[in-house]
This record gives structure tokens, C-alpha cells and sequence, in this order.
């Protein structure tokens, strides 16, 4: 089986993290129960062994390639009110 995504592992997604608009990579790639998501690094570790790089997951129609995308998208959403 094919599945089509609209990013790739190592590229940078925009999202929002705690109520603010942040670029973050995409470490992994995940389809589960018929659904893309993605694991994005928020933090890379400084040390080695001590800390691990944290990461978050968002599902695919939460990461967007720019923040215009992720304006409109926010726009549209609110015009259909």
C-alpha cells in the first residue's frame, strides 16, 4: 500500500506549540489507524547522554509548509462561521 503525505521526514512544518506560531523538523513519519501524523524535534539536546531531544507529535492537518498557509487556513476556518 502507497500512502501519500504532504511532508517528508526532515522537513520543517509550522504549527502552533502553546499558543504561539513555531517552525519545527519532522524526525519521523507516522500512519496509524488511517492517519498521518508527524513527530516533530522541539528541543535538541546540548549534551550527550544527559538529555533527551524532545519532540512533540501533531497530526497532518495541523503542520503547515508556511505561515501563510497556516493564516489562511485559520482564515478560512473562521469565514465559514
Amino acid at each position: 500500500m502507497k500512502i501519500e503525505t504532504k511532508f517528508n521526514k526532515g522537513d520543517k512544518v509550522w504549527t502552533i506549540e502553546n499558543n504561539q506560531i513555531v517552525q519545527f523538523p519532522i524526525q519521523d513519519v507516522q500512519y496509524k489507524y488511517g492517519a498521518v501524523s508527524y513527530e516533530l524535534q522541539t528541543h535538541k539536546s546540548q549534551t550527550i547522554g544527559l538529555d533527551k531531544d524532545r519532540s512533540i507529535i501533531r497530526n497532518e492537518k495541523e503542520c503547515f509548509g508556511s505561515i501563510q498557509d497556516l493564516a489562511d487556513y485559520f482564515i478560512s476556518k473562521n469565514e465559514t462561521k
